[in-house]
């Protein structure tokens, strides 16, 4: 990802010399001796090593007159429900009057805003603001099911969501809901040698005979939202694992894993280095070159039945970004976190798994991923070196620091070789949208309007937040080179514009595309974790897609 700074330093020693084994968390870290270096490193065999499966969690839906028999019960509120009740306020068989009306501190049932109005050895009731009655606002959603979340106590096992007089969502607001239930009810413990996962089993939505939802569409909403978490789940498990764990290798591994699990409905293919030069991909190798751990580029491919659409999803695979040679240095530089630039990567991956869980029928999706590590040796790529990418076209680097857009360039040519209608890339592929747009938006670029609208559709549905920025192509006079045909970075100005110019020079004219920088959302800063964003809003637009071919 390309640094708000741009600080080129000489360097000597690039790894950390390890004499013995050391164990970290659960996992034997064994050492791996390269040439000079000695690695931390870890061979995943299993997919569960990167998440909790959500199929753990039994959800249940139940018409009931009593929020008995569980230990923990969220009800929660909506702000037009407190104001129009009268005297007395129910929830099934519970009395919230004194806690809504207290004269001392009344709940006004502001979003997020919680009040715990029972607590005892038996069972917890906490009642929860859900807002204003907006239920098409399915960020709020999603912001909801996290609160919902965070109420979860150690010990407590079984939870009801009540569904009644005073919150009736829609069917899709409720899969939302429970979907960032299921999605924050995970605990990444992974790394620490001691901890648990989280001792809920078992989520009921409780609903009584006036709920807006019919009963049968309760199975759908609660299979989806399964799915949608197990997906975003393996995505933070990516973005959180360091990148001595989450190697290119280990990457490859989880995509097998999926592969594997899918009842034939994934194919995937790796191709190694030797594939990859045979092929042209030159940008992609070109990064590549200074790390002792080998490049996979990964290749997934979902097909059902006889597809309508053919689509391809490209995920930024950098699993780890020291800069290269224009290195990442100061405190701005978030070296520390550069684990977390495989984020696109991660999206595609988890997008994959909960495709495959969900089975969409005459679908044609493709998940690709050109992952390898940025780092410094006497083999990497230099500032004002000339690369050549697999469409022919040639690049000046002059900046290794903005190494995703070269990898994604071969990815994009690639994607574009698969005969699909559509490609989206996602990365986190700049500083610059992150100051544009904060931490909660991605940065949504194409040059085809009805494509956008159906991305910004998709992700208002997911609860996802993006915002569509300008693809102004008078910027791309910054990326002229004297030398080659184009360089990889523009001047300091409109870098995530001029980034996205950069990522469509490589995608043929005949194809829908679309770039989402994702820089901001994917990693939780309070946390320290990744979000599992973007994996939402994929799976919301092949869905969106299958309802209205339907139509």
């Amino acid at each position: 990802m390309q640094s708000f700074r741009f600080i080129q330093l000489a360097t000597k020693n690039l790894v950390q010399n390890s004499n013995k084994k050391r164990t970290v968390g659960v996992f034997k870290v064994p050492r791996l001796c390269s040439r000079d270096s000695v690695f931390l490193y870890r061979n995943f065999s299993t997919m569960s090593h990167f998440k909790l499966n959500a199929d753990a969690v039994r959800v249940q839906v139940s018409q009931a007159s009593t929020l008995e028999g569980l230990d923990l019960c969220v009800i929660p509120i909506c702000e037009e429900s407190v104001s129009s009740s009268k005297d007395e306020a129910k929830v099934l068989n519970l009395s919230l009057t004194d806690a809504l009306f207290s004269t001392t501190a009344p709940f006004k049932a502001k979003l997020g805003e919680t009040k715990c109005i029972l607590k005892n050895q038996n069972q917890s009731v906490v009642i929860v603001g859900s807002g204003t009655m907006t239920y098409s606002d399915f960020h709020s959603a999603a912001l909801l099911g996290k609160r919902i979340a965070e109420q979860f106590e150690n010990g407590t096992e079984s939870v009801g969501i009540a569904c009644t007089n005073f919150w009736r969502p829609s069917s899709h607001y409720l899969e939302v809901t429970l979907r960032s239930v299921l999605r924050h009810r995970h605990v990444n413990f992974r790394h620490k040698s001691s901890g648990s996962p989280s001792s809920v089993n078992k989520v009921v939505l409780v609903h009584d005979s006036n709920s807006k939802i019919p009963e049968e569409e309760f199975s759908t909403l609660v299979n989806k939202s399964k799915a949608l978490a197990d997906g975003s789940i393996l995505c933070s498990e990516l973005v959180s694992a360091p990148a001595n764990i989450a190697t290119p290798e280990a990457l490859a591994s989880v995509a097998k894993e999926i592969e594997d699990a899918s009842d034939g409905l994934i194919s995937t293919k790796i191709l190694e280095r030797s594939d990859c030069e045979r092929l042209g991909m030159g940008a992609y190798l070109a990064v590549a070159r200074g790390s002792e751990l080998p490049p996979k580029f990964i290749h997934m491919k979902y097909s059902n039945g006889t597809p309508t659409r053919k689509i391809a999803f490209v995920g930024k695979g950098l699993t780890f970004d020291s800069g290269g040679y224009n290195i990442k240095a100061g405190a701005s530089s978030l070296i520390e976190l550069m684990k977390f630039d495989m984020g696109g990567a991660g999206a595609v991956i988890g997008a994959a798994r909960a495709i495959s869980l969900l089975k969409p029928v005459n679908k044609e999706i493709h998940f690709i991923v050109a992952s390898c590590e940025n780092m410094i040796s006497g083999n990497s790529v230099r500032p004002g070196d000339i690369i050549q990418a697999s469409n022919g076209k040639t690049i000046e680097v002059n900046n290794t620091d903005a190494e995703g857009r070269l990898t994604l360039a071969d990815g994009l040519v690639y994607a574009a070789k698969q005969g699909v209608d559509d490609i989206i890339d996602l990365a986190t592929l700049t500083g610059a949208c992150v100051v544009a747009l904060g931490e909660e938006y991605a940065g949504l670029f194409s040059p085809s309007n009805s494509f956008a609208r159906e991305i910004e559709n998709a992700a208002a549905s997911s609860g996802e937040l993006i915002h569509r920025l300008p693809l102004h192509e008078r910027y791309r006079d910054q990326l002229k080179s004297n030398v080659a045909d184009m360089k990889n970075t523009g001047s300091s100005y409109a870098g995530s514009i001029t980034a996205a110019l950069f990522l469509k020079a490589y995608v043929s004219d005949d194809v829908n595309w679309a770039h989402l920088d994702i820089a901001g959302p994917v990693w939780d800063s309070k946390k320290e974790e990744g979000t599992g964003f973007g994996v939402a809003s994929l799976v919301e637009l092949i869905l969106n897609d299958q309802a209205n071919s339907k139509m």
